[in-house]
């Protein structure tokens, strides 16, 4: 894959991972405020539980403007683009592990759960993933075309086709995994009649550890992420199916991530 098209495909990912978190941190907030303010219709919160959701939803804030402002600078290869996207991708692996590292409560309303989860550790995994990412990009970053054209003896940069081929299919295989959610999700709705009905149907068809409210939807979500990311790297494929093959899996990515962008927020 060229390295111009990783620099836009991090740079990317991090602009939505960002936008998405501040969304997410920013209704937090509301929900708490309306929490604090009280409520007949609502249960009853701890008000240290309270504080404390607070104190992280506007440290979540600061976090992920950082991680925001650090993509749209990737972009843009300044020259403290690289010190900014590892501090910023540091500062969220960070923020999401230590809360469940200190606190480990469990409470009945997800924004108020700091209780262990195989799904918290999905964006800690795609921040690894991102950061592992720009180390190994990081001695070509600051490269200009013609550097890149003349260290690789390729007009387009770095192209590995049997690499690209392979992975397609990764990107097929992380496609199927939304698209198997979105299906099953779809049959559970015309069948169940009310929607605990339908989620308990929907969950039948997933492993235990899926069960949770919200982890299927990051799941799809992350997978959409990675079926994009792999897609993207094999655009240059000179073939015209791999094109195709790749164009498709590209669309239907990009669709099934705002979908479950959409489930998420």
């Amino acid at each position: 894959m060229k390295v111009f098209t990783w620099i836009k495909v991090i740079g990317i990912l991090c602009i939505v991972f960002g936008s998405f978190a501040i969304l997410e941190h920013t209704a937090s907030l509301a929900m708490a405020q309306t929490f604090e303010n009280g409520n007949e219709h609502l249960p009853k919160v701890a008000s240290d539980l309270l504080q404390r959701r607070v104190i992280l939803d506007y440290t979540g804030l600061l976090v992920y403007t950082i991680y925001l402002f650090a993509g749209i600078l990737f972009l843009l290869r300044k020259s403290f683009s690289l010190r900014l996207m590892y501090l910023a991708l540091s500062l969220s692996i960070l923020y999401q592990i230590l809360p469940l590292l200190l606190f480990r409560e469990s409470h009945p309303i997800p924004n108020f759960d700091f209780s262990f989860h195989v799904s918290k550790l999905i964006g800690p995994f795609i921040d690894l993933l991102l950061l592992i990412g720009i180390i190994r990009l990081s001695g070509l970053y600051y490269k200009s075309r013609e550097e890149l054209q003349e260290r690789f003896g390729t007009k387009d940069g770095i192209i590995n086709p049997r690499r690209c081929k392979i992975t397609t299919f990764i990107g097929l295989f992380f496609l199927a995994i939304p698209i198997y959610l979105f299906v099953m999700w779809l049959y559970a709705a015309q069948i169940g009649t009310t929607q605990p009905e339908r989620v308990a149907i929907f969950q039948n068809y997933l492993p235990a550890f899926l069960e949770g409210r919200y982890t299927a939807s990051y799941l799809g979500f992350g997978a959409s992420v990675l079926a994009v990311i792999s897609s993207a790297t094999s655009l240059k494929l000179p073939e015209k199916k791999w094109k195709v093959i790749n164009s498709v899996v590209l669309a239907l990515g990009i669709l099934l991530l705002l979908m479950f962008l959409l489930f998420l927020l």
